[in-house]
């Protein structure tokens, strides 16, 4: 049952309402209970209390709960303690101090708990007593009620209070003896149709059934992923929310974390996100560091190929290109990050010409003929592969190398060069295509949503992640786009056109009877697209089903159409 005025109008007429808490009062924003092990592990770590990582830690706390329980139900008791749970961990020198861990999932369980709106509508002004088989005690459970938004004198009575519980039935004698009612002016709320029905009603309860939230496995494939990504991928799986973000968030999150990484490293006190891929890395890392407190400046800088690369040494636009640069403070001395989508590196190449000085690169990758004096492996850092390594990881961004920039633009056209206005040097941009622009918008506020609710859990308590984890909601796209990713995203013209003022889909539709005819010039077509399977996925008929470019040309080869 569920909708406020119903919900309410079920519980009028009783002396009393008691009302389960996990999955009915309040739910998480995570799809399993044991995912917010992760999260705990995440700011154990983060703070010393553990020197495992988020996923080891997860796995040992689900083994030493299990541990606790055998023993509880040995003694005769329904439930383990925390407590006891926290003390095993510490005897097994998983923890540092038992008692602060304890309290750290406490955390963690508030940031990722949120009311059920219509059962906190429906219990507004009732005599409500709250009941939980849980391993928390009910004063933290209470805490994390009211960390959820319920007021009032909230009372809890938790199974690891009374060491007996709703599913076993032992613990509704107690309700109603805390109530002082008898059962049948009593009427109990829940999602469980075993603890919270048969067991209520066999009590003499009334019983009032709301939906609980059941949601997908972890996939085996999501397991083996870094733990950042067990999480979006969990809080997704809640929150179910689509669009095209889903494709660039973790690459977003994870590049932006490595860029910091490097920084730190580095001991670079000024990152530059060069424009316009260094948008969405930029807002993300701003956040990071507006909570970490960390004295690394990230700075967006208005340059592009066309603005530092092309003018010639000596000319009126290499000049204000230098001069923009000194106006922005990229030439003061000490150690600075650049941050660009890369390929070739040449954009580093002319600042570095610009503006002498210690300057590391971050990309996502680098081709093999990137690598040249000042180029280096020492100057840049690459988030997925570098100067061609590893080959079959090149391959594959490099079939789609325009879906990472269309993901890295920005709220803005291409950087055309420099101009003097009211004396500075201000950027000139190119004019945006609408299209793009709001395709733009939507995606930049969707992988930030997914980050900001993420970081909220976690508390800032991030690590950096693989190549592969980065990569692998984007994997899809580069490889067997399904016909729908690919008519919403070649409905965005997002690639420049040759004077960076036009604008045109990544994928050139050729009609069948050209391809028929001139099969060869299809599979060149094909090769030369800057998203190589979606090409193949929008010129294959239905029901053929979806194949990379690699296998789409091999075979093509083999019927001799190339």
């Amino acid at each position: 049952m569920s909708g406020g005025p119903t919900l309410a109008a079920r519980l009028d007429g009783f002396a009393a309402v008691t009302c389960d808490v996990f999955d009915t009062a309040i739910r998480r924003r995570l799809a399993r209970p044991e995912d917010v092990h992760l999260v705990t592990g995440a700011r154990l770590a983060a703070a010393g209390l553990t020197a495992l990582s988020p996923a080891a830690f997860q796995a040992a706390r689900v083994a030493a709960e299990a541990v606790m329980r055998t023993n509880a139900e040995a003694r005769g008791e329904d439930e383990p303690r925390i407590a006891e749970i926290y003390d095993h961990l510490a005897a097994c020198a998983v923890l540092r101090d038992a008692d602060a861990a304890a309290r750290v999932e406490l955390a963690a369980e508030t940031a990722v708990c949120v009311a059920v709106p219509e059962v906190q509508a429906a219990l507004a002004g009732r005599c409500v007593l709250f009941v939980s088989d849980s391993i928390f005690p009910g004063a933290w459970i209470a805490e994390l009620l009211m960390s959820c938004g319920y007021t009032g004198d909230i009372q809890v009575l938790s199974s690891a209070d009374t060491r007996a519980s709703k599913h076993g039935g032992r613990m509704y004698p107690a309700v109603l003896a805390r109530l002082g009612q008898p059962a049948g002016r009593v009427i109990h709320i829940g999602d469980n149709p075993h603890s919270d029905g048969a067991q209520a009603r066999a009590a003499g309860l009334a019983t009032v059934a709301v939906a609980a939230g059941r949601f997908a496995p972890e996939l085996a494939a999501i397991a083996a992923l870094d733990w950042p990504a067990r999480l979006l991928h969990s809080h997704r799986r809640v929150e179910g929310k689509v669009g095209l973000h889903r494709y660039a968030s973790l690459l977003a999150i994870g590049w932006t974390l490595d860029i910091l990484a490097a920084a730190r490293e580095r001991g670079a006190r000024r990152i530059y996100f060069c424009a316009r891929d260094g948008w969405l890395p930029h807002e993300i890392a701003r956040r990071i560091l507006a909570r970490t407190g960390e004295a690394i400046e990230p700075r967006m800088l208005a340059v592009s190929r066309r603005a530092v690369v092309t003018p010639a040494a000596g000319s009126i636009e290499a000049g204000l290109a230098r001069d923009y640069l000194v106006q922005e403070g990229f030439a003061e001395p000490g150690p600075r990050v650049i941050v660009d989508v890369g390929w070739r590196g040449s954009t580093q190449g002319a600042l570095a010409a610009l503006a002498e000085g210690d300057l590391q690169g971050c990309y996502l990758g680098l081709l093999p003929e990137a690598l040249r004096p000042g180029i280096t492996p020492a100057t840049t850092r690459c988030a997925l592969f570098s100067f061609g390594h590893p080959v079959p990881l090149m391959g594959r961004v490099m079939d789609g190398y325009a879906l990472p920039e269309l993901f890295f633009s920005a709220p803005h056209g291409s950087v055309l060069g420099y101009e003097r206005r009211d004396g500075r040097v201000e950027p000139k941009f190119a004019p945006d295509h609408p299209a793009r622009a709001a395709a733009f918008d939507a995606i930049a506020e969707g992988v930030l949503a997914e980050f900001e609710a993420l970081d909220a859990i976690l508390a800032g308590a991030w690590s950096t992640m693989s190549a592969a984890t980065m990569l692998d909601d984007l994997l899809p796209l580069l490889t067997t786009p399904d016909a729908e990713a690919v008519r919403a995203i070649n409905a965005i013209p997002f690639i420049n056109g040759p004077d960076d003022t036009g604008h045109v889909p990544a994928i050139n539709r050729m009609p069948w009877h050209e391809m028929l005819l001139h099969p060869g010039r299809a599979l060149r077509r094909a090769r030369d697209c800057p998203w190589r399977a979606g090409w193949v996925r929008m010129h294959l008929p239905w029901p053929l089903p979806a194949m990379d470019y690699p296998r789409f040309a091999d075979r093509a080869r083999r019927v001799g159409l190339g």
